[in-house]
């Protein structure tokens, strides 16, 4: 490590416990490298994943539609013109300033990621800052820092436009739940929250109480299982086009992790979407449907979920009532937990 002024905020020593409970100490760059990532990128369960090869799946609910060069514009018009650039160092300004230029390559190059089924390798890899959460009490563990990703600045405004399409197509054709929020229009987090305190208002009305679980989903975008996330969007209709897009993208990404003044070689990324990624909210709220729809109406019971954040509730005359209900929704056979 260079000598500097002091003036720069420094990652100390990292401590923290492996799954067999042993203390894990990271001293070194390399050492605090690793074990950050290996939070930020948390490896998924090691049980199968149920997705047969030779699944029927229902025809699509709408047609792939190639992307435009009005949304091209539509989507550069939208970015922010001074956040930092990507990994190709091109700043959104540019885009912005040059859009008219621009499309005449974009247009083309971007269809063709579907009509020669290809996705250029440098636009899967990434950089990986390291950054401070605010206002914890100690700097010492992993859990105070989180990834800031930095991606392909043209990239993104592919993956822009096919959110929007995928965004459009769920608001007509209602693949996902009614009760699913966030990346939808009309389905912002004041109205998540509004849906919550009018279930336990109306529960009081009657008498009764309401209790909830609130389930925070570690890592969720990086630890998303492709071949699922394929499988559920393909359950919901979603067309091929679209889904084999996802895969090309998502394989075979790398990524290197910034730390104060140290950067490490290229590490493979194997599993998820990337965070940041415009893509990746909509997906996973595909990919975590199957979660939302476990609880049963008829048993009082409901769940709601923001993109990764689950609240699961349950109505009944008492609280004990209440807390048995939620634990049924956690612990059945085709509950939360499975």
């Amino acid at each position: 490590m260079k000598a500097t002024d002091g003036g720069r905020t420094r990652i100390p020593m990292l401590i923290t416990k492996r799954e067999n409970g042993e203390t894990w100490s990271a001293t070194t760059n390399k050492q605090k490298a690793k074990m950050l990532f290996e939070m930020f990128f948390p490896a998924p369960s090691d049980e199968p994943v149920d997705t047969e090869d030779d699944h029927a799946y229902p025809p699509s609910t709408f047609k792939f539609l190639p992307v435009s060069n009005e949304q091209i514009r539509r989507e550069i018009g939208r970015l922010n013109p001074f956040k930092a650039p990507g990994t190709n160092g091109i700043p959104n300004v540019v885009l912005k300033q040059c859009v008219d230029t621009m499309l005449t390559y974009l247009g083309p190059l971007f269809r063709d990621t579907f009509t020669l089924e290809t996705y250029p390798s440098k636009w899967r890899d990434l950089v990986t800052k390291v950054i401070q959460k605010p206002g914890k009490p100690s700097y010492g563990v992993p859990g105070a820092y989180r990834p800031i990703a930095f991606l392909d600045t043209i990239r993104k405004v592919l993956s822009s436009c096919i959110t929007e399409d995928l965004m459009k197509m769920a608001e007509k054709k209602n693949p996902l739940p009614k009760n699913h929020f966030g990346c939808q229009l009309g389905r912002a987090s004041t109205d998540a929250l509004h849906y919550v305190v009018a279930a336990a208002k109306d529960a009081w009305r009657k008498g009764k109480v309401l209790g909830a679980l609130f389930l925070d989903i570690k890592g969720a975008f990086p630890s998303i299982v492709l071949k699922k996330l394929i499988h559920d969007m393909q359950c919901r209709g979603i067309p091929k086009e679209y889904t084999d897009w996802i895969k090309r993208k998502v394989e075979h990404r790398c990524t290197v992790t910034a730390l104060d003044d140290y950067v490490t070689a290229a590490m493979e990324i194997p599993w998820g979407p990337d965070q940041g990624c415009p893509l990746s909210g909509v997906a996973y709220q595909f990919y975590s449907t199957d979660l939302i729809e476990t609880s049963e109406k008829s048993n009082s019971e409901d769940c709601i979920g923001f993109i990764d954040d689950t609240t699961i509730m349950a109505e009944g005359m008492h609280i004990e009532e209440v807390f048995k209900k939620l634990e049924s929704v956690m612990t059945r056979q085709g509950g939360a937990l499975d």
